[in-house]
């Protein structure tokens, strides 16, 4: 029975990057959200659907949708500086969240 190693390696590679694909959408995606729930604590008379703008990450860029949140938070409520630092931590707070309901996604090695 002959092993066909580079056929593994093919598998092992796509199955990694769909794993890493996912878990970064979903990266993308709880991001926006968390932000969106900071942005609607700082500015609560906007009505802003932190779900709402995390579906949308699927047809717009995330430039976009943080323009959007950024003209929705008023000047005097948080900086460009202070909304960045949030996004900031929005992305790692979801990472980690990821990381412990789905595991890590750096790709297996075959040791």
């Amino acid at each position: 029975m002959a092993i066909d190693i580079h056929r593994i390696l093919v598998r092992k590679q796509e199955r990694d990057s769909a794993r890493l694909d996912d878990f970064l959408f979903r990266q993308r995606a709880r991001s926006i959200r968390i932000l969106a729930e900071w942005a609607r604590g700082r500015a609560p008379e906007a009505a802003i659907d932190p779900r709402a703008f995390a579906a949308q990450i699927a047809d717009r860029r995330d430039a976009e949708l943080l323009a959007e949140l950024r003209a929705l938070v008023p000047p005097e409520r948080a900086t460009e500086r202070a909304f960045m630092r949030a996004f900031e931590r929005a992305r790692s707070q979801a990472y980690r969240e990821l990381v412990e309901e789905l595991g890590d996604p750096t790709p297996w090695t075959l040791a």
